[in-house]
């Protein structure tokens, strides 16, 4: 399928989608769009006026696809809209050859795209593979699924209840399944169960291994740790792993390495930007050791030959790369001694004195007050998990909510927040 093909049925969808109402026409008609959109923009108005509406549906989708919100694009298609139902044969224009049924799904999901929708057609794929899961007893992976689908943008509010109707029918097979594990394996499962639920994806990965080594015949279990969610957030769990195993053995350049693999996984990762930032400043502080060294050997190398104006010359730029290095300043000082300039050198490091909270900086303050609400935030999101759990949704709601004050900017947070507040819709309708 060409870029042209490709643009032109995303373009003919997007019309479609604006034609019939869908969406909004306008987002912001005065704003003032980027110089290559605007381009686009001016070539596409001329071809409208020459009749070429497919060389300007063209512009006007990859403008939609660069700025979904364009609203002076989206009023330019609207018109070609217009004419186009008068005209049903500027559709072989858009269209000059048959598409393959791949090219079709490929072009659909391209223009929902571009508009922040969820394509109809991606999300009764879904649907069909949670009601071929739930044929086959896998209620856990239907689950999976439903929760992927609930995840997407732009749902309808009753393709969105109605998932969540699938999600409650699946989520009570599950629970009966939990009732029947044994007691170590059944608490291991609901806390996975409970994460999954939550957004909490790389939580409940984590349960999920746990209890796949305790069950190693749950095949629904092994299942969904091959699926392509699982096993992104496990590549970056080992490479997290291995970076900070490769920051103990002193192997900075490998843990740095790892680092930066695991943050293409995941470019939020708190974790692996302190490791990658750890290993670096492991790895600069080996340089300057390295550099030290040889300042050393060089200075000695002067001491022997007599020029100890040249050796303390060379020690000064080794302070300079490490202002505590030991042997540099007993070197320093023996030079000193010897040539009588004084008659002894102490070298002391006094140690700094203690202070009191109260005379911390602002923002050191700050600090400790944020790690202080951060531990709050989560003993809340705790408590609200265990309640979550025993399917307790307005205590759950509670707690989260509690936790979302503490730490408004955790995704985690806000996420079982959301997850909540759906099940009580839900359960509000029922």
């Amino acid at each position: 399928m060409t870029a042209m093909d490709r643009k032109s049925l995303a373009g003919l969808l997007t019309l479609g989608l604006l034609a019939s109402g869908r969406t909004p026409l306008f987002s912001d008609t005065n704003a003032m769009p980027a110089p290559g959109i605007r381009k686009d923009l001016v070539l596409a108005n001329r071809l409208m006026k020459r009749g070429e509406y497919s060389e300007a549906m063209d512009y006007l989708t990859g403008v939609l696809i660069r700025d979904p919100g364009n609203g002076i694009a989206r009023e330019q298609i609207y018109q070609i809209s217009q004419l186009m139902t008068a005209n049903a044969a500027v559709y072989e224009q858009i269209l000059p050859r048959p598409l393959a049924e791949n090219e079709r799904s490929e072009a659909v999901e391209l223009a929902y795209q571009s508009l922040r929708k969820t394509s109809p057609q991606l999300l009764e794929r879904r649907l069909q593979d949670a009601a071929r899961c739930e044929k086959k007893k896998f209620y856990l992976l239907a689950c999976q699924n439903y929760l992927s689908m609930l995840s997407q943008p732009g749902l309808e509010l009753e393709t969105k209840y109605r998932i969540e109707r699938r999600l409650r029918s699946s989520s009570q097979k599950v629970d009966a399944k939990i009732q029947a594990l044994r007691e170590d394996a059944r608490a291991v499962y609901r806390e996975a169960f409970t994460l999954m639920n939550l957004g909490d994806w790389d939580s409940s990965v984590d349960e999920w291994r746990k209890y796949a080594d305790m069950r190693p015949s749950d095949a629904e279990v092994r299942k969904l740790l091959t699926i392509p969610e699982s096993v992104t957030v496990i590549r970056f769990k080992d490479r997290l792993s291995g970076g900070y195993a490769a920051l103990e053995a002193g192997q900075s350049d490998k843990a740095a390495s790892l680092f930066e693999e695991a943050l293409r996984s995941n470019p939020n990762s708190v974790e692996a930007e302190k490791g990658l930032e750890q290993a670096r400043k492991k790895a600069d502080d080996l340089k300057k050791s390295k550099k030290v060294m040889q300042l050393l050997a060089t200075a000695e190398d002067f001491l022997h030959r007599g020029k100890k104006t040249l050796a303390v010359q060379v020690l000064s730029q080794a302070l300079k790369e490490n202002p505590n290095d030991e042997r540099a300043l007993a070197m320093i000082q023996s030079v000193m001694e010897s040539a009588g300039s004084v008659k002894t050198v102490i070298v002391t490091r006094p140690a700094p004195a203690p202070r009191a909270v109260a005379s911390l900086p602002a923002e050191a303050l700050g600090q400790l007050a944020s790690a202080e609400d951060s531990g709050k935030a989560e003993t809340h999101y705790q408590k609200g998990l265990v309640y979550y759990s025993l399917r307790n949704y307005r205590e759950a709601f509670n707690e989260f909510k509690l936790a979302v004050r503490y730490d408004p900017n955790s995704r985690k947070l806000t996420q079982a927040l959301q997850r909540v507040q759906s099940d009580l819709q839900f359960e509000d309708k029922k």
